[in-house]
């Protein structure tokens, strides 16, 4: 859904924001980029952390990592790829 969403914004030239626990974990944030969202908001203390993971990655490597997660069947299979994408960066 976000991916749709994200598309349907572009063509009409709207940004879009994600908040929340999604936006506070570092690979959710990474996985978000990869679909093209560009503004995060989360509390102060997740900043960093997510901060540190986005500038340690190439947009390419977020854009993989979306497309692995678009391609997973169950949130048990997003966890694992989460998991191991995060401990191989």
């Amino acid at each position: 859904m976000i991916k749709r969403t994200v598309e349907a914004a572009n063509n009409h030239d709207i940004e879009i924001e994600v908040c929340g626990e999604i936006a506070s974990d570092p690979v959710s944030a990474a996985c978000l980029m990869g679909l093209g969202i560009r503004s995060l908001s989360m509390s102060p203390g997740c900043i960093s952390s997510v901060k540190k993971l986005l500038l340690n990655q190439s947009i390419d490597d977020m854009v993989t990592l979306a497309t692995q997660t678009l391609q997973c069947a169950t949130p048990q299979e997003v966890e694992l790829l989460f998991k191991n994408w995060n401990h191989n960066k």
